[in-house]
């Protein structure tokens, strides 16, 4: 009898285990479908003052230079990520906040109110446009915005 109790906790631990593998496989799966954003190509959208000033898509090299009344800023995509390169605002945190590559991410020109973020080519649904900084404010996700201030 007792040979049979082992033999059971052996084939539910078994069972147990199997289950727990299958569910992170399952989570893993979802979790790479959801950063696919569905469209394929990312883009780094550029907004300055709240309105999207350039589109450039991470498969193609390229500069942009954004004006405002604050100052200058040059953003550069080169090879499959997007950095701000230059800028004339003090500090320049922007400019060390480095490379970014990947859907959600984004980079921050507090003085110059500029914000560089990469979304799918299709607009990114889910993605918005201007951050305030309230819509951080206990989020799980505050980790993954790059945000240097002094």
């Amino acid at each position: 009898m007792e040979s049979e109790t082992k033999h059971s906790t052996r084939k539910g631990s078994a069972l147990v285990i199997v289950g727990l593998l299958l569910l992170a496989l399952l989570g893993f799966a979802l979790t790479q479908l959801m950063q696919a954003g569905g469209s394929g190509e990312l883009v780094a959208r550029v907004t300055s003052h709240d309105e999207v000033v350039a589109v450039m898509p991470l498969s193609q090299d390229a500069q942009y230079v954004v004006e405002c009344e604050e100052g200058v800023n040059t953003v550069v995509v080169k090879d499959g990520g997007v950095h701000i390169e230059d800028a004339d605002c003090k500090g320049h945190d922007c400019m060390k906040q480095g490379t970014i590559d990947s859907q959600g991410r984004l980079l921050v020109c507090l003085p110059h109110k500029l914000i560089v973020e990469i979304v799918p080519s299709d607009g990114g649904i889910n993605t918005p446009s201007v951050y305030t900084g309230e819509e951080l404010v206990g989020s799980s996700t505050a980790a993954d915005i790059d945000i240097i201030t002094r």
